[in-house]
């Protein structure tokens, strides 16, 4: 969601997502998805980096191993020239604190059921990082990947804070 969102604001015709989550994961297959997408995707393969296109985002799954996971996310970005979400979907390992340091944002999104303790602990995790850190609400997964996929506003989704974090950023 936060990448569709950055995506609407910034004009851009996709969006970048990369994932780490601590264990190898597969691409998904390519669904449908516009020329511009597609061309990203093309773009990002031409260099050596693997990734798929689904809807207006170009997903990017990381390397397990944290170090190649950052340079591999470095070298992504700098190629797509588009808005990128970096999701680290688990424990955080310190390789990843000077990546935090980079981001114009960075958002706490708990899994819906979380318990409060759960999104404390990811706060004081982040007590040291120099960007903006906001939380976001839960968004139920299937809704989500319909919003993304939709192309449509994402503001109610995302959250009070982290809409007024993104429109900071503007």
């Amino acid at each position: 969601l936060l990448g569709t969102e950055l995506r609407l604001r910034a004009g851009a015709s996709a969006v970048l997502i990369a994932e780490w989550s601590g264990g190898d994961r597969p691409l998904e297959p390519v669904s449908v998805a516009p020329p511009a997408t597609r061309k990203l995707s093309e773009r990002l393969k031409a260099r050596g980096i693997e990734a798929s296109a689904c809807g207006r985002t170009v997903q990017l799954p990381l390397p397990t191993e944290p170090l190649s996971a950052v340079s591999l996310l470095h070298r992504a970005v700098a190629a797509a020239g588009v808005p990128a979400v970096c999701a680290l979907a688990g424990p955080r390992p310190t390789a990843f604190d000077p990546l935090l340091d980079e981001q114009d944002l960075v958002v706490v999104a708990p899994p819906a059921g979380a318990t409060e303790a759960l999104t404390e602990v990811a706060l004081a995790g982040l007590a040291e990082v120099r960007a903006p850190v906001v939380v976001s609400r839960p968004v139920p997964r299937g809704a989500a990947r319909f919003i993304a996929a939709s192309s449509l506003a994402t503001s109610h989704a995302l959250g009070g804070a982290v809409t007024d974090a993104v429109r900071a950023l503007a």
